[in-house]
Formats: C-alpha cells, sequence, structure tokens
C-alpha cells in the first residue's frame, strides 16, 4: 500500500516545527519539545539526523502509523551543503521518501492549496517580516511547480547595523533587492504574500506597497505557513499513490458476503413449513421459518452487492491505468465511488426485495410478512452507506489506503456472523439434513435438554454472532478478546427460538452502526483536524 500519512518539517534558524498530514487533506501540528536546532554548516549530519529523529518518533506515535514520506522546509539563505546533510541525515534515520523544499516554495505551495490561482509563468513575492526574515521571487512554472528566481535575507540588508531585521525599511529593501535580483520591475510581481510575526502591521502593507507597486496579501497562520506547504504539496518524487486494490482480501471481501447470502436464502427455503390451504383468500395461511436467517442473508445481500460495486468502480477506474495526469475520470474518481456505494445499497434492497418475492411465490404468502423481514431490517444499513456515499462524495481522498480498501467489510466478521445464523437456523429448523451429524458430534460433549428448540448447535452459533458484533464494534485486538468474549457469553446464554429474529435484526443494526461509524470519521474528522484556509485574500493596507 502507498504512504497514507505525510510529514512536514519545517527548519528555520531559531526553531523546528512539524505537521502530520493524512490523504484526505486533514492535518495536525505536532506539540515538539526539545527538538535541537544547530545553525551552522560546519556540524555535520548529526544535528539534522538527531532533530528527524525525534520529529518522526513524535509522528509515528500521534499519526497511529509509520511516517514513509517526507517534506523538509528549510530557510531559502541555507547553503546546499547543509541542505546535503539534511538529506544524509533523513538516510541516516530510515526515511527513503524525503524532499528537501525551500521555504518560499513551500509558502506557495499552501496559498496554492488555499485556492489562489497562480497560472504557469506567475511570479509570486513572499516576504518574510519576522527576525532573520526574507525576500524571494518564486516563479511558477508549466509542470506546476515552482522555482525560486531569486531571494535576499534580511543579514544581507543589516550588515553594519544594529537593526533586527523587522523595521519597515528593511522588509522594503529586501523586497526591492528581490524583485531587482529576479529582474522585476515595480508592478511586475502577480502576488505579494507577507508572512511573519507583525505582518499584519498597516504601515508594513504600505511599505511593501511602495516598494513593490502590489498591494501585498496577508496569510493566514502565517507563522504556520510554511509546515502546512509541506504537507499540502506534492510528494517526493518515490512517493506512489495507494493502489486501488489488494488482490485476494478484496475478492474474498466481495464473494464471502454472497455466498453466505445464498445459503443462508436456500436454507430459510428449504427448512421452511407453510400451514393452511393454498390459494385461498379467506385462509392466507402461515409460515413456520427461521426468520432471523433471512434478515442476515438479505444483508448479507447487501454487502456483497456494495462491495461488488466498489469493486467494479475501482477496476474500471484504475488510475494505474490512466494516461499521465489521471486522465479524465481522475477528479471524479471519488464521486464514481459514491455511486457506486449508493448504487450498492440501491441494489442490496432490491436484492432483498427479489428474496420475498421468490419466497412469497413459492409458500404462495402474501409479500408483507416476508419484506418485513427481507427489507425492513436493512434499511438503517442502507441509509448509513447513502450517509457515507454523500461524505465521499465530498472528500477526494479516503482517510487511508484507498476507497475499496477503506470501506472494506471485515471477512472475519461475516464468516462469523453466517456461521453463527447457519447454526441457529439448523437449530431451529433441522435443514440442512447433511449437518445432523455435526448436532449428534456436539451432543456427544454437550448434552441438550428435550425441552428446548435452541440446544448445543444454535449456541455455538450465539457465541460466533457475539464474537462477530464486537469484531466489527472494535479495532483493537484487546478490547476485540475482552469484548467479543463477553457479548459472545451473553447471546449464547440468553437465545432462544423467540429471540432468535431479534438476535438476527441486531446484528443488521450493527452493520449500519459500522457504516455510520465510517460516516462519522468521514464527516467529523475534517472539522477536528483540517487546517485553517490557507491564504486569504486579506491586504495588509486596509483597516482590519
Amino acid at each position: 500500500m502507498g504512504v497514507a500519512v505525510r510529514l512536514g518539517v519545517a527548519f528555520s534558524t531559531d526553531r523546528v516545527s512539524a505537521m502530520i498530514g493524512w490523504s484526505d487533506g486533514t492535518a495536525m501540528v505536532l506539540p515538539l519539545d526539545d527538538v535541537p536546532l544547530v545553525d551552522t554548516d560546519s556540524a555535520g549530519e548529526d544535528w539534522a539526523a538527531d532533530a528527524l529523529a525525534r520529529v518522526i518518533e513524535d509522528a509515528d506515535a500521534a499519526a497511529g502509523a509509520l511516517v514513509g514520506a517526507v517534506n523538509v522546509v528549510v530557510p531559502p539563505g541555507w547553503s546546499l551543503r547543509r541542505r546535503e546533510q539534511v538529506r544524509t541525515a533523513a538516510g541516516l534515520v530510515g526515511l527513503q521518501s524525503v524532499q528537501v523544499v525551500p521555504a518560499p516554495v513551500a509558502v506557495c505551495w499552501h496559498v496554492l492549496a488555499g485556492g489562489v490561482d497562480l497560472a504557469p509563468g506567475a511570479r509570486v513575492l513572499i516576504c518574510d517580516a519576522g527576525p532573520g526574515g526574507s525576500a524571494s521571487v518564486v516563479r511558477r512554472d508549466r509542470d506546476g511547480g515552482f522555482t525560486t528566481m531569486s531571494s535576499v535575507d534580511a543579514a544581507t540588508v543589516t550588515a553594519g547595523t544594529p537593526d533586527d531585521g523587522t523595521s519597515l525599511w528593511v522588509v522594503a529593501e529586501m523586497a526591492r533587492r528581490a524583485m531587482a535580483g529576479a529582474d522585476l520591475p515595480a508592478g511586475a510581481p502577480d502576488l505579494v504574500c507577507v508572512l511573519g510575526p507583525g505582518a499584519e502591521r498597516l504601515e508594513l502593507g504600505r511599505a511593501l506597497q511602495a516598494a513593490t507597486g502590489v498591494q501585498p496579501m496577508l496569510v493566514v497562520e502565517a507563522e504556520l505557513a510554511a509546515v502546512l506547504g509541506a504537507v499540502q504539496g506534492p510528494g517526493p518524487a518515490g512517493e506512489a499513490p495507494p493502489p486501488p486494490l489488494e488482490g485476494w482480501r478484496d475478492i474474498v471481501a466481495t464473494a464471502l458476503p454472497g455466498v453466505f447470502s445464498v445459503l443462508l436464502f436456500w436454507q430459510f427455503m428449504t427448512g421452511s413449513e407453510r400451514y393452511g390451504p393454498r390459494e385461498k383468500v379467506y385462509a392466507p395461511g402461515m409460515l413456520l421459518a427461521s426468520w432471523g436467517g433471512l434478515a442476515v442473508a438479505s444483508v448479507f445481500a447487501l454487502l456483497a452487492v456494495a462491495g461488488g460495486a466498489l469493486l467494479w468502480t475501482a477496476l474500471r477506474h484504475d488510475p494505474s491505468g490512466a494516461p499521465e495526469g489521471g486522465g479524465v475520470a481522475a477528479p471524479a474518481r471519488h464521486r464514481l465511488t459514491a455511486l457506486a456505494i449508493v448504487g450498492g445499497a440501491g441494489g442490496g434492497m432490491i436484492a432483498a426485495a427479489v428474496y420475498a418475492l421468490i419466497a412469497a411465490g413459492y409458500f404462495d404468502l402474501d409479500m408483507w410478512p416476508l419484506l418485513r423481514w427481507s427489507v425492513l431490517p436493512i434499511l438503517p444499513a442502507a441509509l448509513g452507506a447513502s450517509v457515507v456515499a454523500v461524505a465521499v462524495w465530498r472528500r477526494p481522498e479516503p482517510p487511508h489506503g484507498s476507497w475499496p480498501v477503506w470501506l472494506r467489510f471485515p471477512p472475519s466478521a461475516v464468516a462469523l456472523a453466517g456461521t453463527g445464523m447457519l447454526l441457529i437456523a439448523f437449530d431451529e429448523t433441522h435443514s440442512p439434513s447433511q449437518l445432523m451429524p455435526l448436532m449428534q458430534l456436539v451432543h456427544l460433549w454437550i448434552p441438550a435438554h428435550e425441552t428446548t428448540i435452541i440446544g448445543p448447535v444454535g449456541r455455538i452459533g450465539g457465541l460466533c454472532i457475539g464474537a462477530a458484533v464486537a469484531w466489527l464494534l472494535s479495532a483493537s485486538v484487546w478490547r476485540r478478546l475482552l469484548f467479543g468474549a463477553a457479548l459472545a457469553a451473553l447471546v449464547a446464554a440468553v437465545l432462544s427460538w423467540r429471540s432468535s429474529g431479534a438476535v438476527a435484526v441486531g446484528f443488521c443494526l450493527v452493520v449500519a452502526a459500522w457504516w455510520a461509524m465510517r460516516a462519522a470519521q468521514l464527516i467529523l474528522r475534517p472539522l477536528l483536524f483540517t487546517p485553517p484556509p490557507p491564504a486569504a485574500a486579506q491586504p495588509t493596507g486596509r483597516p482590519q
């Protein structure tokens, strides 16, 4: 699988800042303590290796996954030797995909991610008005990247003076010299961005406008602009997009619910008994059946159809087979995924209705009692899948991996619940007869009470369903073991012939809860972790 978590590290003359970002656009600032920074060209690679090692350790712990791609932002005045030290240090700490980016380029990525239109050939003047600041002219390349045309730091302007580089004349002079180095006359820059402490000062905005001929724009969250650009910009050249599928796992996850759905419906048809005359209006008849088996068969049909639609969409629009740049389908791939989810939910409802139609025709019964056990229990799951589809429509990338992988329903839970429902329905109807040797073997070890319909075989099925519910509701191995053991024992203890249908409907509701948790993660995660708007079209020369 490709890299799902990206790390941005920004080195400055006095501190190190870092941020982790996910492929869905969410990001989180890392609180760094005691990260060393040595500002000298003669310190070797140890200073950078020590700093990167501590940052990566904190990032792995915060992200819950190994960081594989890193964009390192360095001040524009750093020498080539110092930048090479950063690359060498990254290799020493085990990083394979590393890109060293000048701070003005990272700020341009940040501005571009905020919706500012920078056409190829556009020239941007980035002014850092903080202590030890700089001014740089950056050009947008035809391939979408950025190239630094010139750069002037405050130390060059204030040489021989006690100024710390934050006074108005120093910032204005840095801007003039950077424009002169790029052969830009006054008024030529397409955009002037100012950041750093004190960037919101009205006097600074007027001074820069007088020096450049362009009204400067204030970058929101200016102190984090560089590190935000590190996670918002393109990754290192060695970073590949995650594959849409994972081979046999996706096939099993799609086929297994379909297999259990067909088995449970076949068991429902062969194990049910009809009472009353056929084709009589005054006596519609009744059906003695394992209704819970029909409900679980229907929810498995929904999972199979939705999984199949996702799988077909991923195979049809695989980005690895698209032309360079992703082709026409690339911007709409997540929307096709959303349509596949909605279509799968609708197809699952149709499959459940078809189950009811087949049973109604075979047993000569009204459809409503059958629809009540085939369509009604899976309505919450279909609604949950539809909410997920709406969230996917609005989010171009999943939190991890690809959409089919992230939305893959756990095959282990399907196997446990399907096996459990088969055993419960067998204990109720003694169908299929091929399982009779299993029942006799179980009765040798666990004697059955003659007065109860649900015997040891059915209670083993209850154990399986309880374990399946714990598997779906928890991701931790230890919580699955502890919660699963208690829940499995509870379901097995209280299971009876009259409550088996409620247990089956309860599992259908847990499936709906699984979809709801996926939807909540897609909807709430951006609200909690998305950084503020990367840039604002707000002039510094206008009163706030």
